[in-house]
């Protein structure tokens, strides 16, 4: 997830929490699917850790995120 442009790492953690584990995962996946499966973990013990007191992200922040993923540059990845 280190190759995405701009994710945080809270929202690094958040991803591979719903199971997306690279920036391909996420450029290629639909924002609704990406959005249940990040509010399904955030949800969990271990998802509510990750997050503290803050609220889970909301469908734009997760949106951008498929965009920042769209351009990452894959190829920089050890």
């Amino acid at each position: 997830m280190c190759t995405v442009p701009w994710l945080h790492g809270t929202h690094a953690q958040l991803s591979v929490g719903a199971d997306y584990r690279s920036a391909k995962e996420i450029a290629t996946a639909d924002l609704g699917e990406v959005l249940a499966g990040i509010l399904r973990f955030a949800a969990t013990s271990q998802g509510e850790r990750v997050l503290r007191t803050n609220p889970p992200p909301e469908r734009d922040k997760v949106g951008k995120w498929i965009e920042f993923a769209r351009q990452a540059d894959v190829t920089r990845a050890a």
